[in-house]
């Protein structure tokens, strides 16, 4: 069993908060969902956002799930910084961005891709090379749904 809190908000395609809720929970061991009503879905809500925190304030679960298809809503162009480390890359930006796609010219794998960024949040996307070992992914790529805006 857990005790802890949930929050979560209904954002606009721009990241603004549109609505926003939170509620103390008590689950039972052996729950496999837990359901909140919301009001009635309005035209220009985008996300939903949610975190889930223990009473000792450890992060239980969180994450963001667009509320249209992703293809049909209207992203911002922006550039989504990437500063490579060892072990993986950060990655911040200023605007909301779907479908986060990474790639690298190190053989390996990225351990998140296809994600929604928020902006002014960092993000650390580890990378481990074909080996296992951890190394800095080189010439690491950036791609996501904004950038093809134009193309609608």
């Amino acid at each position: 069993p857990v005790l802890g809190r949930a929050e979560w908000a209904i954002l606009d395609e721009a990241a603004d908060t549109l609505s926003s809720g939170r509620a103390d929970l008590k689950v039972s061991a052996g729950v496999g969902y837990l359901e909140i009503t919301a009001q009635p879905r309005k035209q220009n809500q985008a996300f939903l956002a949610w975190s889930w925190m223990s009473d000792q304030g450890l992060p239980l679960d969180s994450g963001i799930v667009a509320l249209d298809r992703p293809a049909a809503m209207n992203w911002s162009i922006v550039e989504v910084q990437c500063t490579p480390e060892v072990g993986g890359v950060w990655l911040n930006s200023d605007a909301a961005a779907c479908g986060v796609q990474l790639t690298s010219t190190t053989q390996g794998r990225f351990d998140n891709n296809g994600f929604i960024m928020l902006p002014g949040q960092r993000y650390w996307i580890g990378f481990q090379s074909s080996d296992g070992d951890e190394v800095v992914p080189q010439q690491v790529k950036v791609a996501h749904l904004g950038m093809y805006a134009d193309a609608r």
